[in-house]
């Protein structure tokens, strides 16, 4: 009798050792599966940003050629140089 009560005992210590080993198991496959997505979305919001920096170098090149300046300066703030007239024309409705 002595004997069965310590062969159940030890086959529920081994029981609760797999169990503990299972779930330890699942949680660390848990965290490896989030670590992974959270690098996914961390390239691709890199890589956003460096198409973002592409943009932000070409339009500062831009920013520093004289031509592109005036240019600016002439469409968005209609600005003229002295002796120059400004005609603002009305826009045409898509429907005339």
């Amino acid at each position: 009798m002595i004997k069965s009560k310590i062969k159940t005992q030890t086959r529920l210590f081994y029981l609760g050792a797999v169990i503990i080993a299972l779930i330890v198991i699942v949680i660390y496959a848990y965290n490896v599966i989030a670590v992974e997505m959270y690098q996914s979305q961390v390239e691709t919001e890199n890589q956003q940003l460096l198409q973002q920096k592409i943009k932000l170098e070409e339009e500062l090149k831009n920013v520093r050629d004289p031509k592109y300046v005036e240019q600016q300066a002439r469409t968005q703030l209609r600005m003229i140089f002295p002796g120059e007239i400004l005609y603002i024309l009305p826009e045409k409705n898509k429907g005339e």
